[in-house]
């Protein structure tokens, strides 16, 4: 075999091999999620205020946030109280650390419901929460619109009959908040502890009484 055989014969198998490794190397496709600002969505800036700010929600107050003009880029600043009051360790204008995080456990229950790509929702600051999503781009007033509706929704405390009846609601709430309670084996047991104004005092009291004796 002469030299500039082996070279060619050389120069064949690296080729070969060559080949052969660029085809094993798996080709990677990677889906990219789009912002807001390119695919479009909903920007919700939530910030917290008591009745002590004058914050005292109506019925209509998430109808109206919703009925606003929608965008590609909407932005929409709505306020809500807290959905406990009365607890220890209260933070600027009396709302607490466990106020917030639990506002923001709700709001994510209710935009996952929606079942969107990767929701922002995190707390900003002592009162706010700032909340990203990324909407349907084939319908997109009408995804809008209706997170809008659900976000927009007031938190609020129902107690039902047996019959599924609403006999008494957050409304008449004073006081709210977790405790913790002793048991019978020493144990320190998480519970709700509720207190109501006079009128929502009497018909718990009328409830239980009808219901436990």
């Amino acid at each position: 075999m002469t030299q500039w055989t082996k070279l060619l014969t050389l120069i064949l198998i690296m080729t070969t091999i060559a080949a052969a490794a660029a085809l094993s190397v798996p080709v990677i496709v990677r889906e990219i999620n789009l912002g807001i600002d390119l695919r479009g969505g909903v920007y919700v800036l939530l910030e917290a205020q008591t009745a002590e700010d004058g914050g005292e929600q109506t019925p209509g107050d998430g109808e109206a946030v919703a009925q606003e003009p929608l965008g590609w880029w909407q932005k929409v600043t709505a306020w809500f109280d807290g959905l406990f009051g009365g607890k220890e360790g209260q933070e600027a204008g009396g709302i607490s650390a466990d106020d917030m995080a639990a506002t923001v456990a709700v709001l994510r229950n209710r935009v996952d419901s929606f079942g969107l790509t990767e929701p922002i929702i995190q707390r900003e600051g002592e009162r706010r929460i700032r909340i990203e999503l990324a909407t349907d781009p084939t319908k997109p007033e009408q995804s809008q619109r209706e997170i809008l509706e659900t976000i927009g929704k007031t938190a609020l405390l129902e107690f039902k009959d047996a019959s599924g009846k609403t006999v008494l609601t957050g409304a008449n709430l004073t006081v709210a908040q977790a405790v913790y309670q002793t048991d019978e084996f020493g144990r320190q047991v998480p519970m709700v502890s509720l207190e109501f104004d006079s009128k929502g005092a009497q018909i718990f009291a009328e409830l239980t009484a009808s219901h436990i004796g």
